[in-house]
């Protein structure tokens, strides 16, 4: 009886240990609603409301598994822009490269997370391959453009890998 009850209880604790282990990551979930038949992939981001991070800043990284990785991304209801992921297995912010991409590199704002309910981006590919998605929070700090950089991230999502199509024109 004695062995039943220490086997019942270390049975307890480790599902309660691992109950709350990475408990942060489940904040954002990201979710491929691209429409059937569709080559420009959508993805969306839900940012559940999290007192610990309502005064931090959030962004989006993206990994590739392609060097030089070209795309057209726009924010839903937003214009175009081109950006670039450098180089492959490297995570990089999504702000930074749309920034870049419009010329004004230095120049990032971050958003604060308690303004975020959800973002919706819409991404065209001239090659299919994975690209994957985490969401992070964190503090800024200015850079030496004027611009922020974002420091001290945290990790508010799992890893989510979105598996890219080529764009064709309709």
């Amino acid at each position: 009886m004695k062995k039943f009850v220490c086997l019942m209880l270390g049975l307890f604790l480790c599902i309660s240990l691992n109950a709350c282990a990475g408990g942060d990551a489940l904040s954002v979930s990201f979710q491929d609603i691209t429409s059937a038949g569709s080559t420009e992939n959508t993805v969306k981001a839900t940012f559940v409301e999290e007192k610990d991070y309502e005064n931090k800043y959030t962004d989006i990284l993206l990994k590739s598994e392609v060097d030089g990785l070209s795309l057209r991304i726009a924010e839903e209801n937003g214009d175009y822009v081109t950006i670039v992921v450098p180089n492959k297995d490297v995570w990089y912010s999504l702000t930074a490269l749309i920034v870049a991409g419009q010329g004004e590199s230095g120049k990032e704002e971050y958003q604060m997370y308690k303004e975020v309910s959800s973002k919706t981006y819409i991404i065209q590919s001239n090659v299919e391959t994975p690209l994957k998605l985490k969401a992070v929070v964190g503090t800024t700090e200015e850079n030496a453009d004027g611009g922020k950089l974002l420091v001290n991230r945290t990790d508010v999502s799992y890893e989510f890998e979105l598996k890219l199509k080529k764009y064709t024109e309709k």
